[in-house]
């Protein structure tokens, strides 16, 4: 089996001392490749870290502010999956200056839209409410407390993409000025979007949840930081409810924001366009973070294909969330 003695390794070193069964490859992924190893005792995922996109000196603090979340998320009564620590006590595993996180296996399923129905819509909206609930201010994080947006040079990519010949110039050359305007508006809204800040998961899409019948586990926290919650609350409610796939159920959209209206202790942030805009603004972060890695040259070809395939499908989903604004907008001021 490829890796397994590199593998065996890491299991040792987290004092997992059993051999090697199987070794499959779960996932490609747009950051990270995921493997399942099968022993004798337990099953594990060992998650391979992206160092194109987690580097050097950031790498430890990437990880292990997202544990020290999980595991607070996990002791109130969350469903966080967690990673095994090392013995020396440390959540990362360095073979070969490659670097690795061990974690549990969890039996479910991760669900596609088809397999979605109204209950999990409502479990969705429950679970997120319980997690803006939790109290953490005794946590110090080494992340800034301030979400800062920027107003990216779009230009400046452009000309690089066009020097290079991407395929995507000819969509990039039709947008640029809307990609300008978004900026420039999400911006002027930044204030308020610091306001009241939780600290949450802030990728809570149907990939990162597996589903043991009801109960969702949570995986894969390492974006998680500092967040208005009503933006995540959108942002939630859009994955759920099919806007991401061009598909919208308003029926499902409604259900979450009542589930999580039921079950929040906190106040729920009205200024409904403002964060619209500032939630597409993650859109922007993720369209200029793909533009980066399709035009550096010392990725790997994959890498690139990959970036450039989320570059022209972050297109159409910046557009799709334009159209969208007022439906949302009018089914918020219905709940809340």
């Amino acid at each position: 089996m490829k890796f397994k003695k590199e593998f065996e390794l890491i299991l040792k070193d987290a004092d997992i001392n059993y051999k090697i069964l199987d070794i499959q490859k779960i996932t490609e992924g747009l950051s990270h490749q995921t493997y399942k190893i099968v022993t004798a005792d337990n099953n594990y995922a060992l998650k391979k870290i992206n160092q194109s996109i987690i580097k050097g000196k950031e790498l430890y603090t990437k990880i292990t502010n997202p544990e020290r979340i999980s595991n607070i998320m996990k002791n109130n009564g969350i469903n966080a999956v967690t990673s095994i620590k090392s013995k020396t006590n440390n959540y990362i595993f360095n073979i070969n200056n490659s670097f690795y996180m061990l974690f549990h296996w969890i039996e479910g399923k991760i669900l596609n839209y088809d397999l979605l129905t109204n209950n999990h819509c409502e479990i969705i909206g429950k679970t997120l409410a319980n997690m803006h609930n939790i109290d953490f201010s005794d946590i110090n994080l080494d992340i800034p407390k301030k979400i800062n947006i920027i107003i990216f040079d779009w230009n400046k990519l452009y000309q690089k993409a066009k020097k290079q010949n991407k395929s995507y110039i000819n969509l990039f050359s039709e947008n640029i000025n809307l990609l300008y305007e978004i900026n420039k508006k999400a911006k002027e809204f930044e204030n308020n979007m610091n306001k009241d800040l939780v600290i949450s998961h802030l990728d809570l899409n149907m990939k990162n949840i597996i589903w043991q019948f009801d109960d969702p586990y949570i995986i894969d926290w390492e974006n998680s930081g500092y967040i208005n919650p009503t933006m995540e609350l959108i942002q939630i409610s859009w994955y759920w409810s099919g806007m991401d796939i061009g598909k919208p159920d308003f029926e499902k959209y409604e259900i979450i924001l009542k589930s999580y209206k039921k079950y929040i202790n906190r106040k729920v942030d009205k200024n409904i366009k403002e964060l619209l805009y500032t939630d597409i603004y993650g859109g922007l972060e993720w369209l200029f973070n793909n533009f980066e890695r399709s035009l550096n040259n010392e990725n790997d070809k994959n890498d690139v294909e990959i970036a450039e395939k989320e570059i022209v499908q972050s297109f159409k989903e910046i557009k799709f969330n334009l159209e969208q604004m007022d439906n949302i907008i009018n089914i918020f001021e219905k709940v809340f």
